[in-house]
């Protein structure tokens, strides 16, 4: 800050919302930075989706077992598409003859990894999902996230 004698205020956002709370504090900084003559910092990584960053989704990615790779991977070629637990069980090809109970507990495992490991919801996944009338889960991943994955499978050997 310019002036050490500028008041502090602590101000609180919800979780999803600090990378864009980053990008303004950093607009704030830059002016007075290069008013100053100083560099300006790095910035602050943006999100891929609401909450998730590149090097998040990277990492679920990379940290998922099997099954839940699998899922994502099915995800991957259909970006945007509205599916349920039965394609993702078609998905699960390690396991010929998955059913949805079988997504139900990849799922749970996934979202239990989303709380115990990366400090999130156990709802907070990197794509959509929300259950419809009879409680039938229904899951979309969003192209953004699928050309992330897309890239980090092209990578990976």
């Amino acid at each position: 800050m310019s002036n050490l004698s500028d008041e502090l205020v602590p101000i609180y956002f919800r979780r999803r919302d600090l990378a864009a709370a980053y990008r303004l504090a950093l607009e704030l900084e830059e002016g007075e930075d290069i008013a100053h003559g100083r560099a300006a910092p790095a910035a602050v990584e943006e999100s891929v989706i609401p909450g998730w960053t590149v090097e998040q989704i990277e990492r679920a990615y990379r940290e998922s077992h099997a099954g839940m790779k699998l899922i994502f991977d099915g995800m991957i070629e259909r970006p945007d598409e509205v599916l349920d637990s039965s394609d993702l069980a078609s998905f699960l090809t390690h396991k010929p003859n998955a059913t949805t109970e079988v997504v139900r507990g990849t799922m749970g495992a996934f979202a239990n990894r989303c709380v115990s490991r990366y400090g999130r919801k156990h709802e907070d996944f990197p794509f959509r999902h929300w259950y419809v009338e009879g409680g039938y889960a229904r899951y979309q991943m969003p192209a953004a996230v699928a050309d992330v994955l897309r890239r980090l499978r092209a990578e990976t050997p």
